[in-house]
């Protein structure tokens, strides 16, 4: 077998979209959902008596037009198209998208504890760049299925509307998707806020640029024929994925830490809503690490390196994870206190004349008095009273950490 031509191919990748807008987040994501998609069910790590697959659901997450998901996501698509991934139609539908899962059934080779077993996947990946179209609206029917999907069971059974039963071999679901915060609440009920699907659902949130670039250079076609290549090497990969010992060790202190701290009331993502996904924060994390070590290398091993990239890379999505949702919920004022807490939050400082000058549309002066005092109560902003009269905000809350490769 070739060498890889490239150290580590997220970074590579990395390299390659530096020259554009989209967050630092959504590229590193969407090469994660990359690597998964290449991966499909040729490697597997072993939990206990779970089977655990590197399939993702990922989602984008930030305001239309800001924050350029779309070129996240299209930059990317073309890649795995090259390497022979099978992608389901843009404009999906579920429908489709099952159709896409019957008819595309392989067989792939993989030896687990020292025996090779031959076994049928039918793996697609969906690049869902507007997730709304994929979903619809408030389809639960759906997103059941999207749940038992994600587990990557032996068999799947379908009983379509006067058409019998659908028989998916395999299934192996890679799912990455754009939204809007504004459209969540046509996506998803209140009680699906939290279900199956959101808790088997990563959720990047970023709501501006990395930066402004007027004119992108041209594509490095060196750098592109580099990822390419090592692509095709990550898609030949086979195999049990293990831990090295102080990897193992790290991950069972980590989860202790992070079980205990949810049992004494102190979660790392505070929004009851994150409960389910919390519940679930292992099988992500060992997710991740699958990804970060296929981007390694083709050792299948899950080196100490690999777990703090991955738990580092997981921890720091985690913090704006709650944003997701933050304009849906049974207060009145719900949407308006989670626009206003966004913008202090982005600009660290800013005066209420700003605030209102920018937000008129959503929050007059009536409800921002009863935001501020929500804000306030939360103690996560400061309301200073300037000697000219006018009104300053703070943002003094958790700090937010910037994205790391």
């Amino acid at each position: 077998m070739s060498k890889r031509k490239l150290g580590d191919w997220i970074k590579g990748y990395l390299e390659y979209v530096e020259d554009t807008e989209p967050p630092l987040a959504f590229h590193i994501w969407t090469a994660i959902s990359a690597i998964a998609a290449t991966l499909q069910r040729r490697i597997v790590t072993i939990r206990g008596h779970t089977f655990i697959y590197p399939n993702q659901y990922i989602v984008l997450v930030g305001p239309s037009g800001k924050v350029r998901k779309g070129e996240a996501m299209s930059t990317m698509r073309p890649l795995l198209e090259e390497v022979g991934v099978v992608m389901a139609p843009e404009a999906g539908s579920p429908q489709g998208l099952i159709e896409v899962m019957v008819s595309n059934v392989s067989a792939v080779a993989i030896t687990i504890r020292g025996k090779k077993k031959i076994q049928q996947q039918s793996a697609v990946t969906c690049f869902a760049e507007e997730l709304a179209v994929l979903l619809g609206e408030k389809n639960t029917e759906f997103l059941a299925v999207l749940t038992n999907w994600y587990d990557m069971r032996g068999v799947w059974k379908y009983r379509t509307r006067g058409q019998g039963e659908e028989t998916i071999l395999g299934p192996c679901l890679n799912l990455l998707g754009a939204t809007a915060p504004d459209w969540i609440p046509y996506m998803l009920t209140k009680e699906a806020m939290g279900g199956g699907w959101t808790a088997r659902t990563i959720f990047i949130v970023e709501d501006k640029k990395l930066k402004i670039v007027p004119r992108p250079k041209e594509p490095d076609d060196k750098q592109r024929t580099k990822l390419l290549h090592d692509l095709e090497m990550i898609k030949a990969m086979s195999g049990e994925m293990v831990f090295d010992k102080d990897a193992r060790l790290a991950y069972d202190k980590w989860y202790d830490i992070e079980e205990n701290k949810t049992q004494r009331g102190e979660p790392s993502i505070i929004d009851p809503r994150f409960a389910p996904y919390l519940s679930r924060r292992g099988t992500h994390l060992w997710k991740i690490c699958m990804a970060i070590s296929a981007s390694r290398g083709n050792d299948l091993h899950i080196t100490m390196a690999d777990f703090n990239r991955a738990r580092i890379l997981l921890e720091t999505a985690e913090k704006k994870m709650p944003r997701t949702f933050g304009g849906v919920g049974e207060a009145p004022f719900a949407r308006a206190t989670d626009t206003v807490l966004t913008y202090i939050m982005t600009r660290r400082k800013c005066t209420r004349v700003e605030l209102l000058r920018a937000h008129y549309r959503d929050v007059d002066m009536w409800i921002l008095e009863k935001v501020e005092a929500v804000l306030e109560g939360m103690k996560v902003i400061r309301i200073v009273l300037e000697e000219s009269g006018s009104v300053t905000y703070e943002y003094i809350g958790p700090k937010v950490e910037e994205d790391s490769t």
